[in-house]
């Protein structure tokens, strides 16, 4: 039996470094659409109220993918919230019944961004975190569920996006852009990857506000750049930090 916010058990989980240990928390939550959406929730190590980062995988990956930056980001002081997104890892009910991914019509995709809706809901309404200080991140088409929610809630404060694309399974990205406004976005890809980097361009002349873009040279898509770039993780959280200035 689900409630609208179900908080499972707290568990100690261990960088894969070794180095440092961080609490995560399992949860569960419901679209508006009845889907289950499972995700992993990190609080952050600072005192006091934190930001927050809500966080979206890639097409057939899952939120695991995460695991490294997410406590990264805890130690720079931010919550953090990834997700497994419908039809991918636990998240494969809804109302009762199975989905899968690659069942997916575009339809179904396009309803993905009930599920950034709900995730961005959920850690609204979490203890200890400012609700006026969410930022939403997204590898590949991650990154346009990422765009298109944020471009529909003027309270979302700023946008990372990993390998974007002008269209990932009509997923658009150049109107959700210009709907976004002049918040900050940081825009993220790598020459080798072609299409992603012409993305990247075209969304940087588009955007209405202060806008970053990196691009690398061979780095690869998505968050198969974390394990090229060992930079990458620093260039975000420092952009996160300075107020994007």
């Amino acid at each position: 039996m689900f409630a609208r916010l179900i908080f499972m058990a707290t568990v100690l989980t261990i960088a894969a470094s070794g180095l440092f240990a961080v609490a995560s928390e399992e949860v569960v939550f419901t679209t508006s659409d009845s889907v289950s959406i499972y995700g992993t929730f990190y609080p952050s190590q600072a005192e006091g109220e934190s930001p927050a980062l809500v966080l979206f995988h890639m097409l057939r990956h899952k939120r695991r993918d995460w695991e490294d930056f997410a406590r990264r980001a805890t130690q720079a002081g931010f919550s953090v919230l990834a997700i497994d997104m419908r039809g991918h890892g636990q998240s494969v009910q809804r109302a009762g019944n199975t989905i899968d991914v690659k069942e997916f019509s575009n339809e179904d995709f396009g309803m993905m961004v009930e599920d950034a809706k709900a995730a961005v809901d959920f850690v609204q309404k979490k203890e200890g975190i400012n609700p006026k200080q969410i930022s939403l991140m997204g590898a590949s088409i991650g990154a346009n569920i990422a765009l298109k929610y944020a471009a529909s809630n003027a309270t979302i404060r700023s946008v990372v996006l990993l390998s974007p694309g002008l269209n990932y399974r009509d997923l658009t990205t150049e109107d959700a852009m210009r709907a976004y406004g002049k918040r900050p976005a940081l825009l993220i890809a790598a020459r080798d990857d072609d299409y992603a980097a012409d993305s990247v361009q075209k969304l940087s002349e588009i955007a209405k506000g202060k806008v970053k873009t990196q691009l690398y040279e061979k780095a690869g898509h998505g968050t198969f750049m974390f394990r090229v770039e060992p930079g990458l993780n620093e260039l975000i959280l420092d952009w996160l930090k300075s107020g994007k200035k």
